[in-house]
């Protein structure tokens, strides 16, 4: 009698690396890529790379195709996405490990001809939820003066240069102060809310 072998069946794998271009930084692009990374299950990177935004990403096909679909559809409000260039890459690349992380900025990435000048966000008026926070007797940040989220505040009238990062805006002379959120969570006040997830509390291990 033959004997038969069952072999598991398995998911086509693509791996990819993205560029975003536009107004992408300083506007809580990268939270938005790391959350919609996770909710995809797929594993990578993120990081501002000059004025642009350069992610690796890979996972199932379907998975893959859905996160670039939605990466511009459910975009911040205050993001303005120019062009979203696509390249496939081997999928057995090591950088793609287990999970998803916001790595660190960095610079001198040529950017690809026809990608346009960076773009400095504008200044943002303060958010509803901000509003309503900073009225609240009842929340921590009543009536704290520099309240912002990655949906407002000052952008363009702080950053001295891209990508934009807390060392290369007016606010790099002063520490980044913690303190104790409601678990047992450490968040950065600066740039800090509850209803936007921001880049300083990604790196903090908070992924609101």
């Amino acid at each position: 009698m033959a004997s038969s072998t069952s072999h598991p069946t398995t998911r086509p794998v693509r791996a990819v690396r993205v560029e975003v271009h536009g107004t992408v930084q300083g506007v809580g692009f990268r939270p938005h890529v790391y959350r919609l990374a996770g909710a995809h299950g797929l594993s990578g990177d993120v990081r501002n790379v000059d004025g642009h935004v350069v992610i690796n990403a890979s996972g199932s096909a379907n998975q893959v195709t859905v996160f670039l679909a939605e990466l511009v559809a459910s975009a911040p409000p205050a993001a303005r996405v120019r062009d979203v260039l696509v390249r496939e890459t081997a999928t057995a690349a090591p950088r793609l490990g287990p999970g998803f992380s916001v790595d660190v900025s960095t610079r001198g990435d040529p950017a690809p001809a026809g990608s346009g000048v960076p773009s400095v966000p504008a200044d943002l008026s303060t958010c509803p939820a901000c509003v309503r926070e900073l009225f609240d007797p009842t929340d921590r940040r009543y009536r704290y003066p520099f309240l912002n989220c990655t949906d407002c505040g000052p952008r363009a009238t702080i950053v001295d240069d891209l990508p934009y990062d807390r060392q290369r805006t007016a606010m790099a002379g002063w520490s980044a102060p913690k303190i104790p959120d409601r678990g047992s969570d450490m968040i950065f006040v600066w740039n800090g809310d509850e209803h936007g997830a921001t880049e300083a509390s990604l790196f903090a291990g908070v992924s609101r």
